[in-house]
């Protein structure tokens, strides 16, 4: 079976043609022969021709179709990444103001304070 498996080595491609193999059926034992006779006569029929070359088309847009996608996640990820970081620096944002808030409140708290000494300084005069 691996003599048989040979017939299909993509290495003896037709220069034009990617669909015809240049085989020598008579390298291969004579059970052989005869499928080699049936895929060169496959090939040489006008409507598998057009079908094998539709099929072509078809996984060409497809593979076509899978680039592109990728480079879809690939822009999703990146996406994602700025997003994240976005996040980071709201993170950071929010820390800011919380620390800005606690500090006007200290010092609300101490002009409080002030006052409250100031006051009780005036009343005791």
């Amino acid at each position: 079976t691996e003599r048989l498996l040979a017939v299909f080595d993509q290495h003896r491609k037709v220069e034009g043609d990617e669909h015809i193999l240049d085989i020598d059926e008579n390298t291969y034992p004579e059970e052989y022969r005869k499928v080699i006779r049936w895929l060169n006569r496959a090939v040489s029929e006008s409507v598998i021709r057009r079908t094998m070359d539709v099929e072509d088309e078809i996984l060409a847009e497809l593979e076509d179709m899978e680039r592109r996608i990728a480079g879809m996640g690939k822009t999703i990820e990146e996406k994602d990444k700025v997003l994240e970081e976005k996040d980071k620096v709201l993170e950071e944002k929010d820390k800011v103001l919380e620390e800005k808030d606690k500090a006007l409140e200290e010092k609300d708290r101490a002009l409080a304070e002030k006052d409250r000494l100031i006051a009780e300084l005036q009343g005791s005069r």
